[in-house]
Protein backbone atom coordinates (compact mmCIF):
# COMPACT_ATOMS: atom_id res chain seq x y z
CA UNK A 1 0.00 0.00 0.00
CA UNK A 2 0.92 3.43 -0.92
CA UNK A 3 0.85 6.09 1.48
CA UNK A 4 -0.01 10.19 0.97
CA UNK A 5 1.47 12.49 2.81
CA UNK A 6 -0.72 15.85 2.83
CA UNK A 7 0.00 19.01 4.88
CA UNK A 8 -2.51 21.51 5.50
CA UNK A 9 -0.43 24.95 6.52
CA UNK A 10 -4.21 26.32 7.43
CA UNK A 11 -4.26 23.07 10.43
CA UNK A 12 -0.50 23.18 10.68
CA UNK A 13 -0.65 19.69 10.92
CA UNK A 14 0.91 16.72 8.53
CA UNK A 15 -1.65 13.86 7.90
CA UNK A 16 -0.51 9.89 7.24
CA UNK A 17 -3.14 9.05 4.79
CA UNK A 18 -3.82 6.36 1.90
CA UNK A 19 -3.02 8.05 -1.51
CA UNK A 20 -6.26 8.25 -2.70
CA UNK A 21 -7.69 9.82 0.37
CA UNK A 22 -4.82 12.31 0.18
CA UNK A 23 -6.04 13.35 -3.51
CA UNK A 24 -9.50 13.17 -2.66
CA UNK A 25 -9.16 15.88 -0.12
CA UNK A 26 -6.80 18.30 -1.40
CA UNK A 27 -8.60 17.95 -5.09
CA UNK A 28 -6.68 16.69 -7.24
CA UNK A 29 -6.81 13.63 -9.33
CA UNK A 30 -4.64 10.45 -8.65
CA UNK A 31 -1.70 9.92 -11.34
CA UNK A 32 1.32 7.92 -11.55
CA UNK A 33 5.00 8.29 -12.71
CA UNK A 34 5.97 5.21 -14.80
CA UNK A 35 9.61 5.10 -16.26
CA UNK A 36 10.33 3.08 -19.27
CA UNK A 37 13.84 1.24 -20.55
CA UNK A 38 13.81 0.14 -23.89
CA UNK A 39 16.52 -2.51 -24.97
CA UNK A 40 16.86 -3.58 -28.23
CA UNK A 41 18.35 -7.52 -28.49
CA UNK A 42 18.98 -9.84 -30.67
CA UNK A 43 17.01 -13.14 -30.95
CA UNK A 44 16.00 -15.31 -33.15
CA UNK A 45 12.59 -17.52 -33.65
CA UNK A 46 9.19 -16.32 -32.36
CA UNK A 47 8.30 -13.53 -29.79
CA UNK A 48 6.88 -16.28 -27.40
CA UNK A 49 10.81 -17.95 -27.72
CA UNK A 50 12.08 -14.42 -26.29
CA UNK A 51 9.86 -13.94 -23.59
CA UNK A 52 9.90 -17.21 -22.35
CA UNK A 53 13.72 -17.15 -22.23
CA UNK A 54 13.17 -13.95 -20.06
CA UNK A 55 10.78 -14.82 -18.30
CA UNK A 56 12.64 -17.89 -16.70
CA UNK A 57 15.79 -15.85 -16.67
CA UNK A 58 13.89 -13.63 -14.08
CA UNK A 59 12.14 -16.84 -12.25
CA UNK A 60 15.44 -18.12 -11.94
CA UNK A 61 17.43 -15.05 -10.78
CA UNK A 62 14.44 -12.83 -8.40
CA UNK A 63 12.82 -16.36 -6.36
CA UNK A 64 11.13 -14.31 -3.68
CA UNK A 65 9.18 -12.19 -6.35
CA UNK A 66 5.88 -13.55 -8.47
CA UNK A 67 6.80 -13.61 -12.20
CA UNK A 68 4.09 -14.43 -14.65
CA UNK A 69 4.65 -14.62 -18.37
CA UNK A 70 0.83 -13.45 -19.16
CA UNK A 71 1.19 -13.88 -22.90
CA UNK A 72 3.04 -14.58 -25.92
CA UNK A 73 4.83 -10.95 -25.62
CA UNK A 74 4.16 -9.94 -22.06
CA UNK A 75 6.10 -11.03 -18.37
CA UNK A 76 4.80 -9.45 -15.39
CA UNK A 77 7.20 -9.23 -11.70
CA UNK A 78 5.59 -8.42 -8.46
CA UNK A 79 2.19 -8.46 -9.27
CA UNK A 80 2.63 -6.09 -12.49
CA UNK A 81 4.55 -3.48 -10.66
CA UNK A 82 7.19 -3.86 -13.54
CA UNK A 83 5.48 -4.49 -17.04
CA UNK A 84 8.16 -6.62 -19.69
CA UNK A 85 6.98 -6.05 -23.06
CA UNK A 86 8.63 -8.17 -26.14
CA UNK A 87 8.00 -6.50 -29.74
CA UNK A 88 9.20 -7.18 -33.02
CA UNK A 89 11.74 -4.77 -34.50
CA UNK A 90 10.54 -3.03 -37.89
CA UNK A 91 11.95 -4.34 -41.01
CA UNK A 92 13.93 -7.15 -38.81
CA UNK A 93 14.03 -10.67 -38.63
CA UNK A 94 16.66 -10.95 -35.53
CA UNK A 95 15.86 -7.92 -33.44
CA UNK A 96 13.41 -7.48 -30.42
CA UNK A 97 12.54 -4.44 -28.78
CA UNK A 98 11.86 -5.27 -25.16
CA UNK A 99 10.46 -2.11 -22.89
CA UNK A 100 10.77 -2.52 -19.20
CA UNK A 101 8.16 -0.42 -17.69
CA UNK A 102 7.74 0.12 -13.44
CA UNK A 103 6.10 3.00 -11.56
CA UNK A 104 7.80 5.41 -8.77
CA UNK A 105 6.84 2.92 -6.36
CA UNK A 106 8.70 0.43 -6.91
CA UNK A 107 11.81 2.18 -6.44
CA UNK A 108 10.51 2.92 -2.84
CA UNK A 109 9.27 0.05 -1.95
CA UNK A 110 12.88 -1.63 -2.93
CA UNK A 111 15.18 1.17 -1.44
CA UNK A 112 12.91 0.26 1.77
CA UNK A 113 13.15 -3.17 2.07
CA UNK A 114 17.19 -3.33 1.65
CA UNK A 115 17.11 -0.73 4.19
CA UNK A 116 15.08 -2.62 6.61
CA UNK A 117 17.03 -6.12 6.06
Amino acid sequence: MMIGLTNFYRFQKLKIMEVDAAAEEIGISRHKIQFTETITMREFGAISRTTDKIGNLLKSRLTDMPIEIASENDVNVDNGRITIKVLPVPKSDTEREVFITWGIQVIYVHVFRAYIH
